[in-house]
């Protein structure tokens, strides 16, 4: 199937659910990746819309958590990176940032209010939003969840507990693919930016640096520490009021003013 595609990946990547059945696709429709990019619920030009950018994060994950968020706002789903293409691991993050952005410019015909994502969904919501804002002239709000900024080293943070052996060797391969990647430098962005901070399992010394980097790069950034894992900070559904609620008085503040948890 990798042959007749012409798909070149690790071999140890295709015992993946996702990767098989991508790769059937290729062969019965030829590739099409129109899927990555879609919409969670039906289209209402009467409510802003919000793009969650799920990074390495199972989609459903997310949006079970996101049904108060749809009951206002259009939500536009990225797809995780790993479901995404079969050739991720050939991919650069400027390439990853770019294919993203491109379904976006296919898909989205009003202004999007907000981009949010958690962990490396976060970075990537933040470097879309720059993109966005150069190609529409549009300052869309970024919503990150406990992102890590690229110029701070990784803490020590806990593993998360495995379900099973594949779930760890998919893990594997998510850590595998950020060792070897060169990440993108971080630009100043306009747009109003909140970083929800993890405080739980988290070394001190390491939450500061990151917040400080990020305060650094962009000084108007509101960060708000939230008692809880990084994997809690998505996993946990009574956040997400929390989130809605931050966003909306971001969102009639325009920016101007600053949050408090």
């Amino acid at each position: 199937l990798l042959h007749k595609t012409g798909i070149h990946v690790n071999l140890s990547s295709i015992i993946k659910a996702d990767n098989i059945r991508n790769l059937c696709q290729c062969i019965d429709e030829g590739i099409d990746n129109s899927d990555v990019g879609c919409w969670l619920n039906e289209f209402d030009s009467t409510k802003p819309t919000t793009v969650l950018c799920c990074g390495v994060i199972k989609a459903e994950i997310i949006t079970n958590n996101l049904l108060r968020f749809s009951e206002k706002y259009n939500i536009y789903i990225l797809q995780p990176i790993f479901n995404a293409w079969v050739d991720i691991e050939n991919l650069s993050h400027e390439e990853i940032v770019s294919r993203y952005l491109e379904l976006m410019v296919r898909d989205i015909r009003c202004d999007i209010s907000c981009i949010m994502g958690f962990s490396y969904g976060g970075e990537l919501a933040y470097h879309l939003a720059v993109r966005w804002q150069t190609h529409t002239g549009q300052k869309p709000m970024v919503f990150m969840g406990d992102t890590v900024i690229t110029d701070v080293k990784p803490d020590n943070r806990q593993q998360p507990a495995y379900k099973d052996e594949l779930e760890a060797y998919y893990y594997e391969l998510q850590n595998e693919f950020f060792s070897k990647q060169e990440r993108l430098s971080v630009p100043y962005y306009q747009g109003s930016v909140i970083l929800i901070s993890a405080e739980k399992e988290t070394e001190t010394s390491f939450r500061i640096a990151n917040e400080q980097e990020w305060t650094a790069h962009n000084t108007h950034i509101n960060i708000i520490p939230v008692n809880d894992t990084h994997q809690g900070l998505f996993e946990n559904a009574e956040h997400f009021d929390d989130y809605l609620s931050l966003i909306e008085r971001m969102s009639a503040s325009e920016g101007t003013e600053p949050l408090t948890a």
